[in-house]
This record gives C-alpha cells, structure tokens and sequence, in this order.
C-alpha cells in the first residue's frame, strides 16, 4: 500500500511539472528569447554591439533546449513508469528513474530563473515566496 501510494504521489508531481514546465516556463523562456533577438536585430540596424544580448541569448537558448529534453525524458519516464505492472518494480523506477529526471528538470528551471527578468518568469521567485508571504 505505502509503495502504491509513494509511486502515484511521485506521478502526480511528475505530470504537474511536466505541465508548469511545457505551458508556462519554456514558453516564458522562448519568448524572452525573442525579444532579446529582436533587440540585437535592432541594434545591429543602427550599427550598435550587442555582446551582452547575444550571450544572453546563447545561454538561455541553450538552457532551453536543455530543458525542453528534459521534459521530453520525463514524459517517457512517465509513461514507462505508468507501465510496469509490479509494484515494487514500479516505486524502485519512480525512484531511480523520473525523480532524478525530476532534479534535472529542476536545476536546469533554476538556472534559466537566475537568468531571467523577474517580470518575465511565470511563476513566483525564491525571494517574493520568501519576503512576500
């Protein structure tokens, strides 16, 4: 009974990341992308550097397709965790395999945060959950 209740808990916590992840993080992320895009296009036009805007690009263009992989692993998982018949088998992948690709998941989500302006992240920052409760 605990093992079933621990696997679909981790289930739970798996498909609502995948969904913060798809719907609202990458899509923050992409979007930021492109207005920093638009903005070394602009300066280019009018013969200005963009160094600063072209590494920010590069690094958060990076971090997203690293996070875009990553939800794709954990959606895999997730199925394939979903699959297994055997109880135990099943907690031991929920553990072994979709939390780890849970805490990929996360570090990437953290480090495109440090990146990112606070206006444009979606969802609420380490210091508003902490000054603004």
């Amino acid at each position: 009974m605990l093992l079933e209740t621990y696997s679909k808990t981790i289930r739970i916590e798996a498909k609502t990341m995948i969904e913060m992840a798809s719907r609202k993080l990458l899509p923050a992320t992409l979007s930021y992308v492109h207005n920093v895009c638009d903005s070394i296009a602009v300066k280019k036009q009018i013969g200005m550097t963009s160094k600063s805007e072209e590494k920010i690009a590069a690094k958060l263009n990076e971090l997203a397709d690293k996070f875009y992989d990553s939800i794709e692993r954990l959606k895999s998982q997730l199925k394939n965790a979903c699959d297994i018949t055997v109880i135990k088998d099943q907690a031991v992948y929920f553990h072994d395999c979709v939390l780890a690709e849970m805490d990929i998941m996360r570090e990437i989500a953290d480090e495109i945060e440090i990146e990112m302006p606070c206006e444009m992240w979606p969802i609420p920052n380490y210091t508003a959950m902490i000054y603004n409760v």
